[in-house]
């Protein structure tokens, strides 16, 4: 697989990065459950160029097989949209050294990839105290053979600012995607991401943030299930009184596989954090969830929760839990868990005494299971996540 990937290479600096970290195995313990060895049999290419026939709709920004479309994109009027190469001298500051430090510091083997064979990704600037609805939409083009998508997005929240940002994917072939939101003093930015994959699709998620004083970072994650799905979270509390909630939904069929990885660093005191991901499982599905919270000393009165629940609706299903927490800090709240079960049995029998259908009385509770982070999301994107 790499002979093929490396004729493709967009940045020598990435790709270096990347093989001086070395494809995981399932000694990686974040890549245990992770069918790496189905990814590696197949051979990719990079995903050709083309303008399918769209027409630009106001508030979006369009990717084509993973390359920023400025021809089939309509910018809300008030930020600032730049390819990343544009943006390199432009705000050349600020992102030569974050993107450098980024990707020295940067763990995930198929993060550093993204950046090796990313080509035309997009920098997004959020102006100090503005207000903005974004959607972003990443169109794939058919293809003969597996190819590899790299779509990158960076955002830039001012002061002040506020934003709802809209992620929809679908998902083919193998898409290894990378997002970094840095928010400066008292942003908020809210993140709602649909992945509606087919079931030979790999996507890779790397979601990067960092938050100064006050600001606040959502990410809402709604799945429907892949050939495997992960996600990757590294989010730094830099600051006084930032908060960062993350929360995700999956329902998997069949075969489908869905991961989660999550560092959560709080670095500053009175600093606020929470994650919470459920997940619905038939056929013979899998999940796994790894979540750490690591609380540095300096960050005192630091308040961080994690919890994982997963729904099991066939014996032959699985789901792996494992959050954690490290904590030096003394004057912390802090909490963590995960449960794994079935259908409550007297709750199905009462809704059954009551009338309903076996399959329906299923069907609401599967809902209700769900509901509690599916009321968290606004407008129509929480029911294209749908639990039947």
């Amino acid at each position: 697989m790499l002979e093929t990937l490396e004729k493709h290479v967009t940045d020598q600096v990435a790709w270096d990065r990347f093989i001086s970290l070395g494809l995981p195995t399932k000694n990686s313990e974040v890549f245990r459950y992770v069918r790496l060895n189905d990814l590696y049999s197949h051979s990719f290419e990079k995903a050709g160029t083309a303008t399918p026939a769209l027409t630009p709709k106001e508030g979006q920004l369009v990717f084509i097989n993973g390359r920023y479309s400025e021809e089939l994109s309509c910018p809300a009027s008030g930020i600032i949209v730049q390819p990343l190469a544009q943006a390199k001298k432009t705000y050349g500051s600020f992102l030569n050294h974050r993107l450098a430090t980024q990707l020295k510091n940067e763990k995930d083997p198929f993060a550093a990839l993204n950046g090796a064979l990313c080509d035309n990704a997009l920098f997004l600037y959020l102006p100090p105290k503005s207000t903005s609805r974004i959607e972003i939409v990443h169109h794939i083009t058919e293809h003969a053979k597996p190819v590899v998508i790299a779509p990158r997005l960076h955002i830039y929240a001012g002061k002040e600012s506020e934003a709802k940002i809209f992620v929809s994917h679908q998902a083919q072939h193998w898409v290894t995607s990378y997002i970094d939101v840095a928010l400066d003093e008292r942003a908020h930015v809210t993140m709602t991401t649909v992945l509606d994959e087919n079931e030979e699709s790999w996507h890779f998620d790397a979601i990067r943030a960092t938050l100064k004083q006050e600001s606040h970072f959502t990410s809402y994650m709604l799945g429907k299930g892949g050939a495997t799905a992960r996600q990757d979270y590294v989010i730094h509390l830099l600051e006084e009184r930032a908060e960062a909630s993350l929360y995700g939904v999956c329902q998997l069929e069949e075969r489908s596989h869905h991961h989660v990885n999550i560092l959560m660093e709080h670095h500053a005191p009175n600093c606020r954090s929470l994650q919470h991901f459920k997940n619905v499982l038939k056929g013979v599905s899998r999940t796994s969830f790894e979540g750490k919270i690591y609380v540095h000393q300096a960050a005192q009165k630091t308040e961080a929760f994690q919890m994982n629940n997963n729904l099991i609706l066939n014996p032959r299903a699985s789901a792996s839990s494992k959050p954690n927490l490290e904590i030096f800090a003394d004057d912390v709240k802090a909490s963590h868990g995960s449960t794994v079960g079935q259908l409550d049995e007297e709750q199905l029998f009462y809704l059954k005494t009551r009338g309903i259908p076996q399959d329906m009385a299923k069907q609401m509770l599967v809902k209700g299971f769900c509901q509690e982070i599916l009321d968290l999301i606004e407008g129509p994107h929480a029911d294209m996540c749908r639990f039947s």
